[in-house]
């Protein structure tokens, strides 16, 4: 886990799912919708892109590059990822 002072504003949520994909960690969160977080990491140096994509789910949790699981309350969805 990285620990740094940095990242204190990076926010407060819940059901948190993370995956890396070319040195980059996307990172959803729920709080009020899920967010969607970025963080790259190269050569030892890492930079935290704090574009937020909103989301009207409970949970996501990435299934592959191409979808998404989807929650809201006990209904599950398949969706496609757009970039």
């Amino acid at each position: 886990m990285i620990f740094n002072p940095r990242f204190c504003k990076f926010g407060k949520g819940f059901n948190l799912s993370a995956f890396i994909k070319d040195n980059i960690i996307h990172i959803y969160y729920f709080n009020n919708g899920i967010l969607k977080k970025e963080l790259t990491v190269i050569n030892n140096k890492y930079d935290l892109n704090k574009t937020n994509l909103e989301l009207s789910y409970d949970e996501v949790i990435p299934i592959n590059d191409n979808y998404l699981l989807t929650r809201i309350e006990k209904n599950l969805g398949i969706i496609k990822n757009e970039k």
